[in-house]
């Protein structure tokens, strides 16, 4: 499978949770993992049944309205995996902060290859450089 396939369907997946998907409680990063396309099944995202990503989309609406943000551990977050057609859909949730909790964007990773923050991660000024150590 090509890299720009790929893209394809990663980009499609993202567009389709976000469009779907109403839970905004958790920050959800996706990675998926098209298969090769056999008989029957759809080789690009546009050949996929609409009725198969409102399937996947209830799917992942499901998993994250069973989720308690209170009994998430931070280093192990919860995991599914949902499938469509012959792509692999691998969802990881992280607890949203009560400021952002049902509103906001769902997908933190909306395009391959790139990680998005919604929120500034910054630790401050780098320490002074020691050139004498």
């Amino acid at each position: 499978m090509s890299e720009e396939t790929h893209d394809q369907w990663h980009r499609a997946v993202c567009k389709e949770l976000e469009a779907r998907v109403k839970a905004r409680t958790f920050l959800v990063w996706v990675k998926v993992t098209p298969g090769e396309g056999g008989q029957g099944s759809a080789t690009t995202p546009g050949e996929v049944d609409p009725t198969a990503w409102e399937t996947v989309a209830e799917s992942a609406q499901g998993w994250l309205e069973g989720l308690d943000q209170n009994a998430v551990d931070h280093q192990n977050p919860p995991k599914d995996e949902l499938r469509l057609a012959d792509v692999v859909i691998e969802l990881t949730a992280s607890p949203k902060n009560t400021k952002r909790q049902g509103s906001g964007l769902l997908i933190g990773n909306p395009y391959p290859g790139v990680v998005s923050f919604t929120e500034s991660y910054s630790t401050g000024p780098a320490p002074a450089f020691d050139d004498e150590a």
